[in-house]
Formats: structure tokens, sequence, C-alpha cells
């Protein structure tokens, strides 16, 4: 990982610097952390409070103009951490 990598980013400056790198990375506490080190393989009790968290937040946001999305979904710059919860909402596009 570069120099760049090891000190703190504000957002602006980690999507700049995200944009050259061929592996995925979060943004967390203004460090970069690459995707092979970040937690993996959730519990079948972790998914499941997942998905029904995903379906309430989507039945409750149904006729607005908001989705629940999972981790996978990348944050913008307006993140503080750009690193979210596993679900979040945003405005569909």
């Amino acid at each position: 990982m570069a120099d760049a990598a090891r000190r703190r980013m504000t957002p602006e400056e980690f999507f700049r610097w995200q944009e050259g790198q061929e592996e995925p990375s979060e943004r967390v506490d203004g460090i970069p952390v690459p995707q092979h080190r970040m937690m993996t393989g959730a519990s079948v009790q972790h998914d499941r409070v997942t998905v029904n968290v995903i379906i309430t937040s989507g039945n409750q946001l149904r006729g607005s103009r908001c989705r629940p999305t999972t981790d996978d979904v990348r944050c913008g710059p307006s993140s503080p951490r750009s690193a979210g919860p596993t679900s979040r909402s945003s405005a569909a596009r």
C-alpha cells in the first residue's frame, strides 16, 4: 500500500486516492483499510437479522425516494467514515 494510504485522509482525498487503486478499500477513522483486511463471513443469525432489517426498512420507505441497501454499496463523500452499517437507506436516483 502506498505511503499516502498510511495517513488520515479527508473523504474527498480518500475518494480521489481510491480511484487509482486496483483493490477496493474502506475509510475507517480517516485511514484506508484494504478489502482483504475487512471483516468477512457473517453468521447465519447475523444474516437473518440483516435481511429482516432490510425488509422492514424497505416496507417503511415504500412510497419515498429512499431505498435500503446492503454494505456492498459504496458510500459517497458525504459519509464521515466511508464505511456504513450493514443496512442503510439512500435516495433513489
